[in-house]
């Protein structure tokens, strides 16, 4: 697309690293998980990887509620929510509030983030064949 699919390109990369980056700054999110996405991004653009990015949003709270449920991690969960919260409120990263909050803790419950960008692929493009 030339010159004009470049800056599609640009802008899809853009996003991504807009979202993805200030959640690896709060050690939320592998490095791997924000280079997955801004690869998406610059493959999709930005329009299309905005759907993307909900669809994800999407599949991996239905996948993180899976799997609360399967390792029984109900009260954790919801105290971690709540120390996540008030850490954010204080413009502060909920990791430094706690080691099981950090993505690269191996106290933290953790869900690969490939398989929710996956899951939330293929509902995306079902989405628009349909």
């Amino acid at each position: 697309f030339g010159g004009k699919g470049l800056v599609i390109a640009a802008l899809g990369g853009l996003a991504a690293l807009a979202i993805y980056v200030p959640l690896y700054l709060m050690r939320g999110m592998g490095a791997g998980d924000v280079k997955l996405m801004c690869a998406i991004g610059t493959i999709a653009g930005a329009r299309q990887w905005f759907g993307i990015f909900l669809a994800s949003a999407i599949a991996g709270g239905i996948l993180s509620l899976a799997l609360i449920v399967w390792k029984r991690r109900f009260q954790r969960t919801f105290a971690n929510l709540a120390v996540i919260g008030f850490e954010l409120l204080h413009f502060r990263s909920p990791a430094a509030a706690g080691e099981c909050l950090d993505v690269r803790s191996e106290r933290g419950l953790r869900l690969p983030y490939a398989v929710v960008v996956a899951c939330g692929l293929i509902a995306y493009l079902l989405y628009l064949s349909a």
